[in-house]
């Protein structure tokens, strides 16, 4: 139990660290001082591919819904809440260690994510992909966190039904 807990901290100080970091490195390269650093301020990482951008996100993930920032964000920590009640759930249960991995990823990531939204009033994004056209959305180590962790959730499920198909074939 204890495990999934502990990846919940380390993916939200994962998180803070490197947009602090980010913002840092973004305004040195740019030659500003960090705390004036701005929407849009850039520095390419590896040219045609990777950039460091700063952006403050009002919405989620991917800018959506900037404009209800409230609905979203109790809608969040409803969400958090309840994921964190069936990870302490489904550890009790004593099994599904995929599916509690995939949990702690969303968890830490959301956590992360509302940290910003709660002192900042905004989400602080950085990595830009640039090498797609059409990719146009900047994101964070929390937001990566939460994809991946959703990923996982599909695959823990389909990982699930597969099993449960195979123990019904078995007893026919």
């Amino acid at each position: 139990m204890t495990v999934y807990f502990f990846i919940i901290i380390l993916i939200c100080v994962l998180d803070q660290l490197s947009k602090n970091w980010a913002m840092d490195f973004i305004a040195a390269a740019n030659g500003i001082a960090s705390d004036a650093i701005s929407g849009g301020d850039s520095v390419s990482i590896i040219k045609g591919f990777l950039n460091f951008t700063y952006v403050e996100n009002d919405g989620m993930s991917f800018g959506l819904l900037g404009d209800h920032r409230w609905v979203f964000m109790s809608l969040s920590t409803i969400g958090i809440l309840a994921m964190t009640c069936y990870l302490v759930y489904l550890n009790l249960k004593g099994n599904d260690k995929l599916l509690s991995f995939a949990l702690a990823l969303v968890i830490g990531g959301g956590i992360g994510n509302m940290f910003d939204r709660v002192v900042l009033g905004y989400v602080v994004d950085f990595i830009d992909v640039c090498c797609f056209d059409f990719w146009v959305w900047t994101f964070n180590v929390a937001d990566s966190a939460i994809c991946i962790g959703a990923g996982f959730i599909v695959l823990a499920v389909i990982i699930e039904a597969v099993n449960e198909y195979k123990q019904k074939r078995a007893a026919k």
